[in-house]
């Protein structure tokens, strides 16, 4: 997922902020000519399609912090345990089979390199970790999300493929804050994927 600049991650970079018109003067939109007037009558038959649509699954996170290109942000369980979710940009492995992931606008790292860098986040006060970054669970045991369960010695739970995120503009702080991912929504139709310090994975239901 491109971060069109220093803003970060943005669900409405590709209309240039006009998420009203959905117009994509940059050419670099996700939904390839054809299908857009279609994908718009499909949202636009939900109640409120900005409120939580059918194939939008809110994290309802809390105690945001930043650094450098990672958003961390803390998730409760219903059971009372506490996941570290980090929002960032994976990179496309490609057929050499490298994959990578930003920990800076223009810094991509392997998958130990990232591993090392999470450690620091005081992580024994968490029990898992989600990682909302494209390709982060590509390429299976050597994917970012495998190798950081290893590393961490905690579950994390990863994307292979693309990941479409929505995401709040906060004007105070001049960003934006992760609130959700899409479900289902061409073309991006993910497979989350959650990896176990053992070497052990499970694929998730995304319904």
């Amino acid at each position: 997922m491109s971060p069109f600049g220093k803003g970060g991650l943005n669900a409405y970079a590709y209309c240039l902020g006009d998420p009203v018109n959905r117009k994509d003067p940059t050419g670099r939109g996700a939904v390839i000519p054809g299908l857009y007037d279609f994908l718009l009558n499909t949202v636009s038959r939900f109640k409120n399609p900005f409120q939580e649509p059918r194939n939008f699954a809110p994290l309802r996170l809390h105690n945001y912090r930043k650094d450098g290109a990672l958003g961390l942000y803390d998730q409760v369980k219903k059971n009372g345990t506490i996941s570290l979710v980090i929002d960032t940009h994976g990179d496309d492995p490609g057929p050499e089979g490298k994959p990578a992931i930003f920990v800076q606008e223009d810094l991509a790292v392997g998958p130990k390199r990232f591993a090392r860098h999470v450690k620091k986040y005081d992580i024994a006060r968490y029990k898992g970790i989600h990682l909302v970054a494209c390709y982060s669970a590509n390429l299976g045991e050597k994917s970012i999300a495998a190798v950081l369960a290893k590393q961490t010695g905690l579950p994390v739970k990863g994307y292979e493929g693309k990941v479409m995120v929505s995401e709040l503009w906060n004007s105070v702080h001049q960003e934006n804050r992760l609130e959700g991912i899409y479900k289902e929504l061409p073309p991006y139709l993910y497979n989350p994927r959650t990896f176990y310090p053992d070497g052990t994975q499970s694929a998730i239901r995304k319904s």
